[in-house]
């Protein structure tokens, strides 16, 4: 970035530009760091080189994912069959219902609405 700004600063001066003579001003002090910790790192590098705990692969696994709270009431059920809004529910919400009464879970949509209505119509 200042490497950038440093550009359009002589750009906008109409001067040119000194690549060699940028120095950037957010780069580390590599020749101090390893001046004071050259062989602190050297020395961590082989112990771990030497550890065979450290040199182990771990696979990270993608995480499952929860899947969203479906129960839903029979009184619900009933008063979305009468208010004709049955098939706004989404189809887990209707399998559910239908698994919790030993009914088929299988077919489309309309298949799962005409299911719970014959049930409901059954078991008045």
């Amino acid at each position: 970035m200042a490497y950038h700004n440093a550009q359009l600063e002589a750009n906008a001066f109409k001067e040119e530009f000194d690549e060699d003579g940028f120095e950037d001003p957010s780069a580390p002090p590599l020749d101090m760091i390893h001046k004071r910790a050259g062989k602190l790192l050297q020395e961590w590098r082989q112990l771990v080189q030497e550890d065979e705990s450290a040199n182990t692969v771990v696979v990270a696994k993608a995480g499952a994912k929860r899947k969203a709270d479906v129960s839903v009431s029979e009184a619900e059920i009933r008063s979305k069959y009468d208010d004709g809004t049955l098939a706004k529910l989404t189809n887990d919400v209707l399998k559910a219902f239908l698994k919790s009464k030993s009914l088929a879970v299988s077919g489309k949509k309309d298949d799962l609405v005409t299911r719970i209505g014959e049930w409901i119509d059954s078991h008045p």
